[in-house]
């Protein structure tokens, strides 16, 4: 029976192998329904790409506080379902934003939203369109 180290581990090979989604993850959120995947897939894409828009406006607009709390909605969805490299880049632009410093905003906003583009093509391939 797996323990919880043996999860951080699986966590860590994910994040290692920079797969764009912990299958096995979202697999376990959904209780193995596919059709529960695609809508919580389908309602993830829905509200990051909201949240996309609404960050880039704020680094516009020089929010650091807007964008702080923008960033780890962001990051905390995409833990949610198992997208780590997505989550791992919104924690890095969290953690700069909370700090008052959009220095590097346009480079981590890129970083952001190729991440989110190589999630949402991993999906379409996965799911054959249905979700993404």
């Amino acid at each position: 029976m797996p323990d919880s180290a043996s999860g951080l581990s699986a966590m860590k090979d994910y994040k290692e192998a920079s797969l764009p989604l912990d299958i096995e993850h979202l697999a376990d959120v959904s209780g193995g329904d596919w059709e529960f995947e695609c809508e919580l897939l389908d309602e993830y894409f829905t509200t990051a790409s909201t949240g996309l828009q609404s960050l880039s406006k704020a680094v516009e607009e020089a929010n650091s506080d807007e964008a702080h709390r923008l960033a780890h909605s962001l990051k905390g969805s995409s833990r949610s379902i198992g997208a780590w490299p997505m989550g791992d880049v919104c924690e890095q632009f969290d953690i700069a934003a909370r700090a008052g410093d959009l220095s590097e905003a346009g480079p981590m906003l890129e970083a952001i939203r190729a991440r989110f583009e190589e999630l949402e093509r991993f999906v379409r391939a996965k799911w054959n369109n249905k979700a993404a």
